[in-house]
């Protein structure tokens, strides 16, 4: 079992947010980022590799449990199996993994662990930059204001949800982190899941349905994998240039609100999840460069086939954010 150590970067693009339970972002917690990983990684494993996945109970957390796989009475347990394993077997890891594999453990589970199982890998922060981000600072005025005669403000929601009431939150930008893990795990699983995300954005920690957290993951020099299937479930549109030349920071909930706001009633909650739930459409905060550019994405869950947001409705929701663009209202 050669142990394995790679320095993982998320070069973020809006930063992370890893808040607790008391709405407190004053440290990366690894967990949010192991959490985070898990997602992705299962995310990858059905899409890319068409493997089967951990189950998900009704609010999408995994709950597998390797006490639940295992019958005693017929001989199936993880120990009396790994006895087989190990004899016909490369390593001990391998062992176990054949182990898991006939127990039928997802392959998400035996890496990120589950009820009666630990984890494969652990991580440790490494480097990262903090910013912090001032409640006066942040445009809370509704961009469909000047376009409708609106009156519509944000103010509440930003306040109480993202601030907690509070003046001033942290974020956090290009985290280093150290993975640590064994040959087997990297080799087998983990190498080809970080070659395939290098130059692909997406979603880490918490608050994303505020702006924050869009990332790149990279590990140095990786192969560029191409896989035409994955617009279907992670769709990525580059909105520019958004014309606004006031001095505050603009969140990206303010433009996910105008596009709830102009969604017609019945498929609100569909696509952008009643609250406490999941959205599948996210915005970036606006993007302080030369060309001022918003990203919206699209997350068409593989976990959920059912109900998807189809090509014209994304084609929908990024016309209305170009209106915003092309908008000369917004000089002001």
């Amino acid at each position: 079992m050669a142990k394995k150590e790679i320095t993982v970067t998320f070069r973020t693009i809006t930063p992370l947010w890893t808040g607790d339970a008391w709405q407190n972002n004053g440290e990366i917690r690894p967990s949010s980022l192991i959490g985070s990983l898990r997602f992705w990684f299962a995310f990858y494993w059905k899409v890319v590799k068409n493997g089967t996945t951990e189950k998900l109970n009704e609010n999408g957390i995994p709950k597998e449990s390797l006490s639940e796989l295992e019958n005693p009475k017929a001989n199936k347990t993880f120990k009396a199996i790994l006895k087989n394993k190990i004899i016909e077997s490369i390593n001990f890891d391998e062992a176990i993994d054949k182990t898991l594999e006939e127990l039928g453990l997802s392959v998400p589970s035996r890496i990120f662990g589950c009820t009666g199982w630990k984890s494969r890998i652990k991580i440790k922060i490494a480097k990262f930059s903090a910013r912090e981000l001032n409640f006066d600072d942040v445009e809370t005025e509704f961009p469909l204001n000047k376009l409708q005669n609106a009156n519509i403000t944000s103010e509440f929601w930003i306040k109480r949800s993202l601030f907690a009431n509070k003046k001033i939150v942290k974020g956090f930008d290009n985290i280093e982190l150290k993975l640590n893990t064994t040959e087997y795990w990297w080799n087998n699983y983990l190498k080809d899941f970080f070659s395939f995300f290098k130059d692909k954005i997406i979603l880490i920690g918490g608050k994303k349905s505020f702006g924050f957290g869009l990332v790149n993951i990279t590990i140095g020099r990786v192969s560029n994998n191409v896989f035409n299937g994955w617009n279907n479930y992670l769709k990525l549109e580059k909105i520019s240039p958004i014309q606004y030349n006031r001095n505050k920071k603009v969140l990206g909930f303010n433009f996910k609100y105008f596009l709830r706001k102009r969604e017609n009633k019945n498929f609100r909650s569909i696509n952008f999840g009643e609250q406490g739930q999941a959205s599948k459409v996210y915005v970036s905060h606006l993007l302080e460069n030369s060309e001022k550019y918003i990203y919206l994405l699209v997350l068409n869950s593989p976990f959920d086939e059912i109900r998807k947001i189809p090509p014209n409705v994304i084609n929908k929701y990024k016309n209305w954010l170009n209106e915003l663009s092309n908008s000369e209202e917004n000089n002001g």
